[in-house]
């Protein structure tokens, strides 16, 4: 396998084995595997990283005379990315550099009250201060969860009920949710909330949904 700019060759395919060329070491060699019919080509995630490959993508193979040429699709489009991000533990300096070192454009406020006791981050701060550092700011009430579902997590309930009952208020409110996937797919968009982890906040939730829908979600 010789790699040219964003291209990649399969030499030799009927031996079932190959590497890069010589000028990568041996712990970045793709090879070749038979399953059952097919032929499978491994390639190392340092290479992929480096030439623009990522899973999910499109690879057109086009036969010629020195091998088999591997390319991304060029009619595939990209599939949209979005981060989420809790601001538990965070002054609004580390927020908004945090946002703008992952080149964040846009943040989307999952909160059904905008509201903090932690300074800088109630609406009418938090959207100055993010829009004197260039980026946009979006609040969507109806992704936020409803307090009926705060109080009773709080009262003592399970967090598995408490997400199956946000997954049900999210489907009521379908068309928030398509005008998140719009913006994501616009610009890149940062979903915010409270808790550090994803996994404690209803964002997880959300995120669930956009990856079904072909967004590639990341968590700060």
């Amino acid at each position: 396998m010789l790699v040219e700019g964003d291209a990649m060759f399969i030499e030799g395919a009927e031996s079932l084995k190959c590497s890069l060329n010589d000028t990568h070491p041996k712990n970045m060699r793709a090879r070749l595997t038979r399953n059952g019919y097919s032929i499978q080509a491994v390639i190392p995630a340092e290479l992929c990283e480096k030439y623009g490959f990522s899973p999910g993508q499109s690879i057109v193979m086009d036969e010629r005379d020195d091998g088999v040429l591997m390319r991304r699709n060029p009619l595939e489009r990209p599939s949209p990315i979005a981060w989420t991000i809790g601001y538990e533990g965070m002054s609004l300096d580390s927020f908004v550099s945090k946002l703008k070192s992952n080149k964040v454009e846009q943040v989307v406020d999952v909160r059904e009250l905008p509201l903090s006791r932690k300074p800088g981050f109630s609406r009418s701060t938090l959207e100055s201060s993010l829009r004197k550092a260039g980026l946009l700011y979006f609040h969507m009430r109806e992704l936020g969860t409803p307090k009926a579902l705060r109080d009773d997590l709080r009262n003592g309930g399970s967090a598995p009920v408490f997400f199956e009952k946000y997954r049900i208020h999210l489907e009521r409110n379908w068309r928030s949710l398509d005008l998140l996937r719009g913006l994501a797919t616009i610009r890149l968009t940062a979903i915010m909330c409270y808790e550090r982890r994803f996994e404690d906040c209803h964002r997880k939730v959300i995120a669930e949904r956009l990856e079904s829908d072909g967004v590639r979600v990341m968590h700060l």
